[in-house]
C-alpha cells in the first residue's frame, strides 16, 4: 500500500489556477432562463409554424372534400370511407383492370396522391400537437 502526503497549500492553489485557465470563456446559460430576444424568436417561430399548419390543414380539408366529391361523381359504392381509403380503393380498382405488364408500368410511374404528401408534412411539422 502506498501512502501519499497531503498536497501543500501552494500545490492546491496552483491546481485551481490551472483549472481556471482551462475553463472556456463562455458563460453558462441555464436553458430554463432565456433572454427576451430569445423568447421573442421562439414565439415568432411558433406563430409561423402554427400559420403553416393552419394553411396545410385547410388545404388537406379541401383535398379531402374534392376526393369525396369525385367519388360521388363516379357513383362508387365506397364513398363513405375516409378519403385515404377512397384513394387506395380507387387505385386498386383501376390496377385490377390492367394486365401484369400494364400494372408494372403503372406502378413504376405512379406518383403519390397529394393528400398523402400533405399528411406527411403535417406529421413532420407536428401540426397535431
Amino acid at each position: 500500500m502506498e501512502i501519499r502526503a497531503a498536497p501543500t497549500p501552494a500545490a492546491v492553489e496552483e491546481a485551481r489556477q490551472i483549472n481556471r485557465r482551462m475553463e472556456p470563456d463562455v458563460e453558462y446559460v441555464n436553458p430554463e432562463q432565456s433572454s427576451p430576444m430569445e423568447e421573442q424568436a421562439v414565439q415568432e417561430y411558433k406563430a409561423e409554424m402554427q400559420k403553416k399548419c393552419d394553411n396545410l390543414k385547410e388545404k388537406m380539408l379541401e383535398e379531402e372534400k374534392k376526393i369525396v366529391a369525385e367519388c360521388n361523381k363516379r357513383r362508387d359504392v365506397y364513398c363513405d370511407l375516409p378519403p385515404e381509403k377512397i384513394i387506395e380503393t380507387y387505385e386498386d380498382k383501376q390496377l385490377s383492370k390492367l394486365n401484369n405488364q400494364q400494372q408494372y408500368l403503372y406502378l413504376q410511374n405512379k406518383k403519390p396522391h397529394p393528400l398523402f404528401a400533405m399528411k406527411k408534412f403535417a406529421a413532420l411539422w407536428a401540426c397535431d400537437r
